[in-house]
Parts: structure tokens; sequence; C-alpha cells
């Protein structure tokens, strides 16, 4: 699912308009924790409600050429994390070099987020939905390499 957000400075309902979700969200403090099996993760250091903003996964966007051959490079120099984010057919965003902390989110056959894909200036967004202070969500990628 994708969702719009196409409201500009000209709108006339203020903050009342239902399309500014994206530039009207709070942030909530969030850690870079080192976990005992996954390498590193992000946790909540707050409160954060079911339906609420959690934070967006940046980096470079790159197509699914790009996206296989920085796979099997990294597969050749044995590196074991990567930062990618499927967006739809033929886009990725690779967070490993320009990304932010939401790369650090780890995966969980049960998580307590969902990625939402909004077309803002493009980016990724996870809303929470459990009171688990380990943010985590399923990376819904089966790897053939």
């Amino acid at each position: 699912r994708m969702l719009f957000s196409c409201c500009s400075s000209n709108c006339k309902c203020e903050n009342n308009c239902a399309n500014k979700s994206f530039q009207l969200r709070p942030l909530f403090k969030t850690k870079l924790i080192k976990t005992e099996k996954c390498g590193f993760g992000l946790i909540a250091e707050e409160e954060i409600k079911k339906g609420e903003f959690v934070i967006e996964y940046v980096g470079e966007v790159i197509d699914d050429r790009t996206c296989e051959e920085r796979l099997w490079k990294m597969k050749r120099q044995r590196y074991t994390n990567f930062y990618l984010c499927e967006v739809s057919s033929n886009m990725v965003i690779d967070a490993t070099n320009k990304g932010n902390k939401s790369r650090f989110i780890n995966h969980s056959c049960e998580p307590n987020t969902e990625m939402q894909k909004w077309l803002v200036i493009l980016c990724c967004l996870f809303y929470i939905h459990a009171d688990d202070p380990d943010i985590c969500y399923w990376y819904h990628v089966i790897s053939g390499l």
C-alpha cells in the first residue's frame, strides 16, 4: 500500500489537514543499542502508542540491478549486515552509507511495527503497534544469494 502526502504550504486547512501527517509527525526518542544476537538494534526511549509514527527509513535510492551488484560485492567481502529496503519494483533504499538510525531496526517474525510506503520525497515510515520497547519489523526478504 502506498500513501501520498500532497499538501503544500498553500493549504487552507492549517493543522487540521489530514494530508499533513508527515510534516506534523511527532519525533520520538530512540536509542541505538548492542544486542546479544542481532548486532545493533533500535529501541524506543519513550512510550509510542499504536498508530504513531516512529522513524523515516532514509538512504540512497537505487534500482534492482544496482542492489544486486551491491549484494554480491558485500557477499564477496563477507559483509553480514545489509541495510536495504525494497520500496517497489526496481526501487530500493540502500541505507548503508547514507542512512539514519532506522537502518538498525531488526527483523522479527512477530514485529511491533509496520512499514508504510509514502510518496513524499520517497521514504518508508514505521508505525508501532505494541508496547515492547525493541523496535522491529518483518523484512519480507528471502535471500537467494
